[in-house]
């Protein structure tokens, strides 16, 4: 009983109404407030109900491209670890040192000088990375 005592004067207290100010009571006041509580409903069940379900939408493939990029980048680079264990399983710089070593004083200065052993390798690491990323994903 007391809840709904509480609930009655809560509810429907007179300064709950205070703000409103009726000058007349008409039917016509009276359908026009009813017209608008209506159309509130109307707007809500229109506008508001598939404005959310877009929203959602949005929300969803957002966070699932966001995730898809977020492991690709791990995967890449999962794939370029594989990519430097096989190329020093395979031993490549000990083969481009030896095939280094067999060219004269003068080449393999300016060879090292401008580092074209170095992006030899990252070509081949890079290569060999997307082979990887090929069967990972």
């Amino acid at each position: 009983m007391i809840k709904f005592l509480l609930f009655i004067t809560v509810f429907f207290s007179p300064l709950a109404f205070a703000g409103y100010e009726v000058t007349e009571w008409t039917f016509g006041t009276f359908f026009g407030h009813v017209e608008d509580y209506l159309y509130e409903f109307y707007t809500f069940f229109s506008v508001s109900v598939p404005a959310m379900f877009q929203r959602a939408t949005e929300y969803f493939y957002y966070w699932m491209i966001l995730s898809r990029i977020n492991s690709m980048l791990f995967f890449m680079d999962v794939s370029f670890s594989i990519a430097e264990m096989l190329l020093s399983d395979i031993g490549l710089a000990s083969i481009m040192n030896g095939a280094l070593a067999s060219l004269d004083q003068d080449m393999r200065a300016l060879i090292s000088q401008l580092g074209i052993i170095r992006a030899i390798n990252i070509l081949i690491e890079a290569w060999i990375a997307r082979f990887v990323f090929s069967f990972i994903t």
